[in-house]
């Protein structure tokens, strides 16, 4: 699939997969793995809840994710664990009492075994219940076979929000791990060697964005997606109607194609405008993004690219894959075993978990008076997100070596055809391009400079400092492009 924009920044879908009805997203993976991980991993769900109930703040974009379908999963799993914790406390209080009871009376504490055996099977039928409907919600909906067959599989997404709200210091959030970058300005003013009699010919920032668009749909690379879009700090946009039309909701994610298309021209210090290209790969579980950005100051010609990616997801997400379609004994046999053992340790902790969700849900309800507050008083408050679903669910290593090779395929790629197509661009408005080329020989033999965050596995190496070794191959030198 290749998504390509129009000069306003409107994404569209081109090629084959166009007509193909999506029969082969490349998001199902990631999105089947993650509604896997709302089953088994309590921080993520308890995150993509929490998510779902905020009002205020910007929603992260996603890339390669179905939110609506993994979301449902998380309520489902914390709606069967709320209704184990509720009827295991049934057993739980009335073999308390009686204990106490028969041993405030002075009887022996051998009769209160019974009572405490009948609690006991009481939670290990709930317990087992609660276990098979897990296993069969796995079986049924989330093996790659029957998660391919569901008809509400999930659906071609719509245009994505072309405005972006950040709360951190890195505004790509949703982007992943920042892989570094280049920047450098050109002369606008020098003109092709032997051209001295013709000047260069001025043009618009937005015949650049649309011939360099234009370049990386040439190369029909399967699923990728070009689109424009401002990015602008959470705490900076009250006051402004056209993003926070009110100042007790959440921002608004899209705007005006003619408004992202004024900041391409314009510029602006607070509000960025930037062409992103994007290439999701491995089933959703390899994404890559550049970020560009073009600005004229005066006579030059300023040139900056960020790179992002989105590593493999958690290691135990893939776990899921071990579910067979079809129960076995074994495995129904392991389930009561497990349900038998974790039995009398929820007997005890049920009346804590349940008192917990009452005691969470009071909180955010208080909370929510509180962020009301707080935004009336604060005209700094920060709407922005701070993290996507698919960051949440982003692991710390390759999972198959081949990722890594593919990583840099896609990124000297997309690097290179950026540059070729500046190249093209200002050669054919008559100005001097060989200062441009020297910089694609050292960006191309150095690679980008690393900076930002960290990111150590055992053969993945992103931040200040990072070294990744893979079969005693020697660290890659990285080398700073300067301006």
């Amino acid at each position: 699939m290749v998504v390509a924009v129009d000069t306003l920044g409107n994404a569209t879908v081109v090629g084959e997969a166009a007509t193909a009805g999506f029969q082969t997203r490349y998001d199902q993976e990631t999105t089947r793995y993650m509604c896997g991980a709302a089953y088994t991993d309590r921080t993520f769900r308890a995150a993509v809840l929490a998510r779902s109930r905020e009002a205020y703040r910007a929603k992260a974009p996603e890339v390669g994710v179905d939110v609506a379908m993994v979301t449902g999963h998380c309520r489902r799993a914390e709606h069967s664990k709320m209704i184990r914790d509720l009827v295991i406390c049934a057993p739980a209080a009335a073999a308390a009492f009686l204990v106490l009871t028969m041993m405030g009376r002075g009887q022996p504490p051998a009769a209160a075994v019974g009572w405490v055996a009948i609690a006991w099977l009481v939670a290990w039928v709930v317990t087992s219940f609660e276990a098979f409907s897990l296993d069969s919600v796995m079986r049924g909906k989330l093996t790659r076979e029957a998660f391919h067959r569901q008809a509400a599989a999930p659906a071609p997404a719509a245009s994505d929000g072309n405005v972006v709200i950040y709360s951190g210091f890195l505004p790509f959030v949703g982007s992943g791990s920042d892989l570094g970058g280049w920047s450098f300005a050109l002369d606008l003013e020098r003109p092709k060697p032997g051209l001295a009699a013709q000047p260069p010919r001025p043009f618009d920032l937005a015949d650049l964005y649309q011939h360099v668009s234009g370049a990386f749909e040439g190369l029909r690379i399967p699923n990728l997606k070009l689109s424009r879009k401002l990015f602008v700090g959470g705490s900076t946009i009250r006051g402004d109607r056209r993003l926070l039309p009110d100042i007790h909701k959440r921002p608004v994610d899209h705007v005006d194609e003619a408004m992202v298309a004024s900041y391409a021209a314009s510029g602006s210090k607070a509000i960025r405008h930037y062409l992103c290209v994007e290439v999701v790969d491995w089933s959703g579980e390899l994404a890559i993004t550049l970020f560009i950005r073009f600005q004229k100051l005066s006579t030059k010609l300023f040139v900056e690219l960020s790179t992002f990616m989105l590593p493999p997801l958690k290691p135990s997400y893939y776990d899921l894959d071990k579910v067979h379609v079809k129960g076995r004994l074994g495995e129904s046999a392991a389930t009561l075993i497990l349900a038998a053992i974790k039995a009398p340790f929820l007997l005890v902790l049920a009346p804590f978990f349940t008192l917990g969700r009452l005691q969470t849900a009071m909180a955010e309800r208080n909370q929510v008076k509180q962020v009301r507050k707080q935004i009336d008083q604060d005209l700094l408050f920060n709407y922005g997100a701070e993290q996507s679903l698919r960051e949440a669910a982003a692991g710390t290593e390759w999972r198959v070596y081949f990722q890594k090779l593919d990583k840099e395929m896609h990124h000297k790629i997309l690097q290179q055809q950026l540059l070729d197509s500046l190249v093209d661009f200002l050669d054919a408005h008559g100005i001097d391009t060989s200062e441009i080329k020297e910089r694609t020989v050292q960006i191309m033999n150095n690679g980008v400079i690393v900076s930002g965050g960290s990111v150590n596995t055992q053969s993945m190496a992103v931040g200040d400092g990072a070294k990744a070794m893979v079969s005693g191959a020697v660290q890659k030198a990285r080398e700073v492009v300067k301006t």
